[in-house]
């Protein structure tokens, strides 16, 4: 069975912060989703976690809801160091790099696990680096499972279909 990702990219902008209060660092999050969302769930888990490991040195503040902006607008906030962290859908940056397109392709990986390594491989690594010629660096890929791929909960599915 061929599974289809959904693939986006978290960015920072060198070590521009946007506050900095005695030993604390705080970084601000924006992205275009809700904090329902899976990117806003992310996030939270992403700065307690940065608090819990940093002891309370680090914190994460998030701008769900396009608060900030659009996801071009913030893209552009990162780049002036406006923005310590952008979370957006790998699409926002295919023009600033065409070859992060391939992570549009339907059914590009056939499982998770290829996915991840993959993307978490070099690859992945030097997929990421070709932001930083634009000002941005490439953090990491969000994985979320698509429906570029058709599923079914009572059978699977042995057929391609035509959905045009």
């Amino acid at each position: 069975m061929l599974l289809g990702l959904t693939v986006g990219l978290s960015l920072a902008v060198g070590l521009s912060v946007s506050a900095q209060a005695e030993d604390k660092l705080v970084l601000r999050l924006g992205f275009e989703t809700s904090l329902d969302s899976a990117q806003g769930v992310g996030g939270i888990e992403m700065a307690k976690v940065a608090d819990k490991l940093s002891k309370g040195q680090i914190e994460i503040q998030l701008f769900p809801d396009s608060k900030l902006g659009t996801g071009p607008q913030m893209i552009e906030m990162a780049k002036k160091g406006e923005l310590d962290l952008f979370q957006g859908g790998a699409g926002m940056f295919s023009s600033m790099e065409p070859r992060l397109n391939v992570f549009d392709i339907p059914y590009l990986f056939r499982s998770v696990k290829q996915a991840y390594k993959v993307l978490d491989g070099k690859f992945g690594r030097e997929m990421l680096a070709t932001l930083e010629p634009h000002g941005l660096k490439g953090l990491s890929f969000w994985k979320t499972a698509s429906v570029r791929s058709p599923t079914t909960c009572v059978r699977s599915t042995r057929r391609k279909i035509c959905w045009a």
